[in-house]
């Protein structure tokens, strides 16, 4: 405690030449919290400098010399106490303020160098040009490397500089942006004494250049090189002593005016030009990281795409039924307290056909054509299968718009003299006889022949059935040797009946119509359910559609969550990605980065991550969608196209994602406080 006095006296008496100090320090204390301990580095520091001085701030290990310096950079507060930076309280200042004096009025030379790993020199030296958006930065930095003597090693890495190289870059660095102050933390404590010379030498010619140059260091030997040598002991100024006067030949103070202040921020080309070079320095792990996102894009685009396509394929398919159709299937009837499904009841006849037929006049009812279907098994010489047999009329071939392609098709004579004639669809054919012609060939149904006169065009299949997986027999012949369908009404019971509409316009009304003329002939009363279902082919492309749209919403919906799944795995990385930059983090803040530099830096990263996803993955359902392209659906070639608008809603969708789920990483890594952050291990 005597020393202290001792020493504090004499640096009461350190002489005072009366000028305006550019530092202003009055009882500065600092005080950290580490756990339940409280650990006071700064004890009522009070410190003058003026412009235009070089100084040594010295004590041993512990003494607060590297935190007074922190506060002098103002990359640290103090916790209590004033610090004026050239008459500015700089307890007053804002984040954005802070980084601006940090950018332009005070260069920094860390002891431990503080570069940017696998960034050139000429990068690491550029960077606080980066953020004062300043012009002919290449230039720049190049010239402040010449003058440090490493002209020559602009383009190595770190890993490829000695430690006085480092140093030498570092110094450069503090140099480019043209500060006022220059502040160097044990600027030789990792270098060999030569090269500690060397560095010493330098900070003497800035010196001679008018700036103001504050070191930090432990050696009494480098301390005395400047003109005046600040002790520290137990956070206290324990004595100031001014050891030279500033040298008749040294320049005037250098002194920045307002006009130098940057006004922009980090320009969004900067931004990603800065994310790339972040990327690209991990690659795989980048990779790893957008793979989620490429997944989902191209199960989006493939989605979409396949599912319109096969809309597209189930619309033609059901169209080419038949145009302008009405739909009568029996059922829908309460029966013991249950309601039939439609078609399973037996309700229709042949009769309610023809009379449908006769009592809607043409041009509203073209033809009225009944069905009976059963499943029989088919043999032709050493071959058979299973296929759908139906029972029909002549007008089948108009109302389903299904032709014969050879051969003919059973005639009104056919059906009243109950022929045993047959009809294949084009399947059978292919089954049944190959390359053999069936024109005249017998068939075999419940051990009764039947004689091919004709074969169907190849029709295809929908979703439900194939067309072309038939044989047409007449009803009346279906009615007597195939079918076990029973008898209502007196007349035998049907499965379907086709009403052929003359005009798409006339559809609701013959809807109406027929409805009125069932439940006549079926003897219903008002208050009773209809025992048949109508349905126009309207209806049926209607409810496909809309099936697909759910069907396709839902795959959609499904690649949607895998999107969302690569963006939390890009929040994930991005956080993983802060905490493994942190130090970076403080080293951009402490050459000048402000906040939303730091949050457009790490944004632009996760946009630029998920936006790569997205391209790739657009790519990926791409080639996904041509692969699928001439896919057989049930004798329809499925025709897949990516959409523009696939494409946009993926791509936007994607890059949505990156910022949504880059928010909170980049938010973190921009309030970073910029000690903190460099101290990090």
């Amino acid at each position: 405690m005597e020393r202290i006095s001792t020493l504090k006296a004499t640096a009461e008496a350190a002489p005072n030449t009366g000028k305006t100090p550019v530092i202003e320090l009055r009882d500065v204390t600092k005080v950290y919290q580490l756990g339940e301990v409280e650990v006071r580095a700064l004890r009522g520091v009070s410190v003058d400098i003026e412009a235009g001085e070089y100084v040594a701030i010295v004590g041993p290990s512990g003494s607060g010399k590297s935190t007074l310096m922190n506060i002098i950079g103002c990359l640290d507060q103090p916790t209590s106490g004033s610090y004026r930076l050239a008459g500015s309280e700089v307890a007053d200042l804002d984040d954005d303020q802070l980084a601006d004096i940090r950018n332009r009025r005070i260069g920094f030379v860390f002891q431990t160098f503080n570069l940017l790993a696998r960034t050139p020199a000429i990068d690491n030296v550029e960077l606080p040009l980066v953020y004062n958006g300043s012009d002919h930065r290449r230039d720049k930095a190049t010239e402040a490397l010449e003058t440090v003597g490493l002209g020559e090693r602009v383009h190595h890495h770190p890993n490829e500089l000695s430690g006085g190289q480092q140093q030498r870059v570092a110094i450069a660095r503090a140099l480019v942006s043209q500060p006022a102050i220059i502040l160097a933390d044990e600027p030789t404590g990792n270098l060999d004494s030569k090269t500690g010379i060397e560095i010493m030498e330098t900070f003497e010619q800035l010196h001679q250049q008018g700036l103001t140059v504050i070191m930090v260091t432990h050696d009494l030997d480098v301390a005395e090189r400047a003109q005046r040598i600040i002790h520290l002991f137990d956070g206290q100024v324990a004595e100031d002593e001014r050891l030279r006067d500033r040298s008749p030949a040294q320049q005037a103070p250098r002194v920045r005016s307002s006009e130098d202040d940057r006004t922009g921020v980090i320009s969004v080309v900067e931004s990603l030009h800065i994310a790339l070079r972040s990327l690209s320095a991990n690659k795989m792990r980048s990779f790893l990281t957008v793979l989620g996102i490429v997944i989902g894009v191209a199960a989006v685009i493939g989605m979409l795409s396949l599912g319109r396509a096969t809309r597209e394929a189930l619309m033609a398919q059901i169209q080419q039924i038949g145009t302008d159709l009405i739909f009568v299937q029996p059922g829908s009837t309460e029966r013991g307290g249950a309601r039939s499904a439609a078609g399973t009841a037996i309700t229709l006849t042949d009769e309610d056909a023809e009379a449908i037929a006769s009592r809607i006049p043409s041009p509203l009812v073209v033809n009225a054509v009944p069905e009976v279907t059963s499943s029989e098994q088919i043999v032709y010489a050493g071959a058979n299968m299973n296929t759908r047999i139906t029972g029909t009329t002549p007008g089948y071939e108009g109302a389903r718009q299904f032709y014969t392609a050879e051969g003919v098709f059973f005639t009104r004579e056919d059906l009243a003299a109950h022929r045993p004639v047959a009809v294949l669809g084009q399947t059978v054919v292919d089954e049944l006889f190959g390359d053999v012609d069936p024109i005249g060939k017998q068939i075999r149904v419940r051990n009764t022949p039947f004689k091919v006169i004709g074969v169907m065009e190849e029709k295809g299949g929908t979703s439900f059935a194939n067309q072309d997986e038939v044989i047409l027999v007449p009803l009346t012949t279906a009615k007597t040797r195939l079918s076990e369908r029973t008898r209502y009404r007196g007349a035998y019971s049907v499965s379907l009946i086709n009403v052929q509409v003359g005009d798409s316009a006339y559809i609701d009304r013959v809807m109406d119509e027929v409805t009125t003329i069932l439940r006549e002939r079926h003897d219903l009363k008002s208050s009773d359910e209809d025992d048949f279902v109508l349905l126009s082919q309207r209806e049926v492309l209607d409810v496909a559609n809309e099936m697909m749209s759910i069907f396709t919403t839902f795959m959609g919906g499904v690649a949607g969550i895998s999107l969302i799944v690569g963006g939390i795995g890009i929040m994930n990385i991005m956080l993983v990605s802060v905490t493994e930059r942190t130090r970076e983090i403080g080293i951009r803040k402490a050459v000048g980065a402000r906040r939303q530099d730091i949050l457009s830096q790490f944004l632009t990263e996760a946009t630029v991550l998920s936006l790569c996803g997205g391209i790739i993955g657009v790519a990926l359902g791409f080639l996904a969608s041509q692969a699928a392209s001439g896919t057989d659906m049930g004798g329809y070639t499925l025709e897949p196209s990516v959409g523009l608008d696939s494409v946009l809603v993926a791509t936007i969708f994607s890059m949505a994602i990156g910022l949504f789920f880059g928010i909170y990483p980049a938010r973190r890594a921009a309030r970073l406080n910029p000690i903190d952050a460099l101290r990090y291990e």
